[in-house]
């Protein structure tokens, strides 16, 4: 008698879960913004720019980044996926600047973003 119940409760789970989906509209395809010129900033970038405006520091949100690898390395591979991150993810783009009024956001071409300089270090 438990399994049954059990199995009951499955089934109406899994029902329940058939009618959400046939009644969820189709998910929307999210197209890029137009980057033809400066935009203005978002909510939170406005809260990064007056911090950083008001420390001065000018690193406050710059973490260099270093690594060692041991065995073989595909440079070229690696330099290749970095890149297609850098093209697809405009926010590794993106630079504040002080506009007329207001500081804006611009997005930088995705063609050669990244800064790439590699260094070995051999023993």
């Amino acid at each position: 008698m438990e399994q049954n119940a059990e199995s009951s409760r499955k089934s109406l789970l899994e029902a329940a879960r058939l009618r959400a989906r046939e009644r969820k509209p189709p998910a929307r395809r999210i197209e890029p913004a137009d980057i033809g010129g400066p935009l203005p900033l978002s909510c939170a970038q406005q809260q990064l720019w007056l911090v950083e405006t008001m420390e001065q520091s000018g690193h406050a949100y710059h973490v260099p980044l270093g690594f060692s690898l041991r065995g073989q390395l595909d440079a070229a591979a690696l330099r290749h996926a970095m890149q297609r991150i850098v093209e697809r993810h405009q926010a590794l783009r993106t630079t504040f600047r002080t506009g007329d009024e207001l500081p804006v956001q611009c997005v930088g071409p995705a063609a050669g973003a990244l800064g790439w300089r590699e260094t070995v270090l051999t023993s």
